[in-house]
């Protein structure tokens, strides 16, 4: 659930065009989420490279992610991406319809990104991310991890959170 007054500044952005370029916008409220509380609704006007909500986490032992979410009739998956204590980059990619589903989201549905990271030896064939040290989540869209266009998109978020059972 979505708190109006709380959760909008608990979630920072972070985007290719800094935060007005790509022209978008956060609001908190009833967007018919399953769970009937208030969800997060992100519009995008031009996506051009990558634009995320992020969130800093204080690694408190966390096994998987946990959330609702849908979009619109162009916005067909978003991505989440967890930075570990070492600087290791991880990213999943979830499919969207235009109906709300539930998502659980554990280890092996991340994939290693090598890019902008201070992690070392991190990436090999056994290696799997650790939520448990993330430090940082971020969700959004990224042209790099994304099958989307370029241009206007958006997505709903519910019941965002980190879950102490495996997937």
């Amino acid at each position: 659930e979505f708190d109006r007054e709380k959760d909008l500044t608990k979630w920072g952005h972070n985007a290719s065009e800094g935060d007005t370029a790509a022209g978008w916008s956060a609001e908190i409220g009833n967007f018919g989420s399953p769970t009937d509380t208030p969800a997060l609704h992100v519009r995008l006007n031009n996506l051009t490279s990558w634009d995320q909500k992020t969130m800093s986490l204080s690694g408190r032992g966390y096994k998987s992610v946990g959330f609702y979410a849908r979009g619109s009739d162009k916005t067909t998956e978003i991505s989440v991406e967890i930075r570990e204590s070492d600087g290791a980059r991880w990213y999943a990619v979830v499919p969207l319809t235009t109906e709300w589903r539930y998502v659980v989201l554990g280890p092996e549905d991340f994939t290693y990104w090598p890019y902008d990271t201070t992690a070392t030896d991190r990436g090999g064939m056994e290696d799997r991310v650790n939520i448990k040290n993330a430090v940082s989540l971020n969700v959004g869209l990224s042209l790099s991890f994304n099958s989307v266009e370029a241009g206007p998109q958006e997505y709903w978020l519910d019941n965002f959170c980190m879950l102490n059972y495996e997937k």
